[in-house]
């Protein structure tokens, strides 16, 4: 999974532990799942329901002002890659890191969205005091460290040394995605 793929880590969990329990592998193995340090975190453990909460926001925007909405998942997809696209956003490296920097830009990301929808509820302090105190984080953290790796490396390794599969997606539509 390369930079700029959202990454919902208990959805990707949840999926690998199902197909381990059909016996189809997928608890994620580094060397064969690579997980770029880059890529964008979202909804981490259900704690940045921000995403999902702004998308919601938006989409009743939406339908306020122009009389219909985009018709989104409201998975917290869209406002993922704003953030993104801002430079506010938060990736794997992120959650990787020093527990203190990732409460700083999460509590950075949380107030942009606050100072844009003041309708918007975010307990920022509870959150990730529950993070903190449950270590859903570190059990992610734990999870998928193994697997990050630099993306664009595990790539050309793929394509030029044994052969392997890989499966390749991109954006639903053409000019959808911002990094390519």
């Amino acid at each position: 999974m390369r930079n700029g793929v959202v990454i919902h880590l208990p959805g990707l969990f949840e999926e690998a532990d199902k197909n381990l329990r059909k016996g189809k592998g997928g608890r994620g193995r580094p060397g064969r799942h690579g997980v770029g340090a880059r890529a964008d975190a979202h909804a981490v453990g259900g704690v940045f329901d921000f995403h999902q909460a702004v998308d919601d926001v938006q989409e009743q925007q939406r339908q306020q002002q122009a009389g219909k909405n985009l018709g989104t998942t409201k998975k917290g997809i869209g406002p993922v890659y704003s953030a993104k696209a801002a430079r506010s956003g938060l990736r794997i490296c992120d959650l990787l890191s020093d527990f203190q920097d990732f409460s700083e830009r999460y509590k950075v990301l949380a107030k942009q969205y606050k100072s844009m929808y003041p309708t918007l509820d975010i307990d920022v302090d509870g959150e990730l005091e529950k993070l903190k105190v449950n270590h859903r984080l570190l059990a992610y953290v734990d999870r998928i460290k193994p697997m990050v790796c630099d993306g664009v490396y595990f790539m050309h390794k793929a394509l030029h040394g044994p052969p392997k599969k890989i499966l390749v997606e991109g954006a639903n539509a053409t000019l959808l995605d911002i990094d390519f």
